[in-house]
């Protein structure tokens, strides 16, 4: 069994990175409107004197936009290098499930999960060398427009042949399903 540390390492410093990001756009936002203030002559600093808190918001959530931008420039780097080193590795979608939750206060969220059986060794043609990976997609959307997320499942039938890429770390991606996604696979 592969251990846990590298996913949950992954994750800490992706939201340490997250708040890193915004408070130092926070201070940035500050002290910019500090400056801008001071230069044009304010006594307090600050362009309109209570400003300096929205200079800091703007720098917090330009900050997080930044952040959130680069992230996704990684995760695609992430799955052109799988793309690219990946062992490839034939499978079939196992099932396309589809969960609606309702929110009586503004869009419902359906969540789209579409399971990949394939093998780990291409070579071994025995069933139980079989791994199962869960890809999920999930969209905010109201009633009248469901139509997305009925497509992106109705997309993949049982039986549907994917390429799946297997690299280090059993990082599991696969381009025929959906460009944008990649997963850990399931172990249990």
């Amino acid at each position: 069994m592969e251990p846990r540390w590298p996913r949950v390492t992954a994750a800490v410093v992706f939201v340490a990175g997250w708040l890193v990001t915004v408070f130092v756009g926070f201070g940035v936002g500050i002290a910019g409107d500090y400056g801008l203030g001071t230069a044009s002559g304010h006594p307090n600093g600050g362009l309109f004197g209570t400003s300096l808190v929205f200079g800091g918001l703007v720098g917090g959530v330009t900050g997080g936009l930044a952040y959130r931008r680069a992230t996704r420039f990684c995760a695609a780097a992430l799955r052109r290098r799988l793309a690219r080193t990946g062992r490839v590795s034939p499978g079939t979608v196992r099932s396309a499930d589809l969960d609606h939750r309702c929110n009586p206060r503004g869009p419902d969220r359906i969540a789209v999960t579409v399971t990949v059986w394939f093998p780990t060794d291409p070579d071994d043609p025995r069933l139980s060398s079989r791994e199962i990976a869960a890809l999920k997609r999930t969209m905010a959307v109201f009633d009248y427009d469901r139509d997305e997320a009925l497509a992106y499942r109705d997309r993949y039938p049982i039986g549907t042949p994917v390429q799946v890429y297997l690299g280090r770390r059993r990082i599991l991606y696969s381009t025929d399903l959906d460009p944008t996604r990649f997963a850990w696979y399931q172990f249990w």
